[in-house]
């Protein structure tokens, strides 16, 4: 090893035993000690997902909503009503917990127990009291509580806080399992026949509820007894 190898390499040995270097024009060491380390990558895993006719929607752990599939109604809640090959952003959803995809609608429970629901609402299943379709969240007035949601064809229904079942949209062979006339609910409508219940779920044009089960298609089956 020549003279000037030798004190490149003593050079370097200096440099990490003491983190210093000599500034050649005033004498005076130069801290080199280790930058910051850059801040940890942010995991997000998808807490639940979604599957309407022709769209899928997933709720993230980080609050968010991505959809995907076809948004010709703004089911995908993304403002552009244009088809989606891969995931896309829900506008302005930044705080969900759960979220059910219908037909051509999806609604979503936020952090706070409100509802926003997107999409068709040819038959008032976005539950905001009109029967205008919305390619973005919108939020249901006056109705909160709600600690669960599913989407049927066209119609949905929540949980609160209390097990009560709410259900909005198209009502068509009562769905809602109500003793009424079969006429669309663009707005929240209690179903008192399906209280103190665990879990629910809704089809093409039936609502189940748990463990006491009982079908809604015209009259009610209970099949407890």
């Amino acid at each position: 090893m020549n003279h000037k190898s030798l004190l490149l390499f003593i050079f370097s040995i200096l440099i990490i035993i003491y983190g210093c270097v000599e500034d050649e024009e005033t004498g005076e060491a130069i801290n080199q000690s280790p930058q910051p380390s850059p801040p940890p990558v942010t995991q997000v895993f998808i807490n639940s997902i979604s599957a309407g006719k022709y769209h899928t929607c997933a709720q993230l752990s980080n609050g968010f909503a991505k959809c995907w599939g076809r948004n010709d109604d703004g089911q995908l809640g993304d403002e552009s009503g244009t088809d989606r090959y891969y995931a896309t952003t829900v506008h302005s959803l930044t705080d969900s917990v759960k979220i059910s995809a219908g037909r051509s609608h999806t609604c979503a429970v936020i952090s706070d127990k409100t509802v926003r629901c997107w999409g068709e609402n040819s038959d008032g299943q976005l539950g905001d009291g009109t029967t205008i379709d919305s390619r973005l969240p919108l939020s249901i007035p006056s109705f909160s509580g709600v600690v669960d949601i599913k989407s049927g064809y066209n119609h949905t229904c929540s949980q609160l806080s209390d097990n009560s079942i709410w259900c909005w949209g198209s009502n068509s062979f009562d769905v809602f399992g109500m003793p009424t006339v079969e006429s669309d609910r663009p707005s929240p409508t209690f179903v008192s026949t399906l209280n103190n219940i665990s879990n629910f779920s809704l089809y093409y044009y039936h609502s189940v509820q748990f463990p006491k089960i009982k079908c809604h298609v015209g009259d009610i089956i209970d099949m407890a007894n």
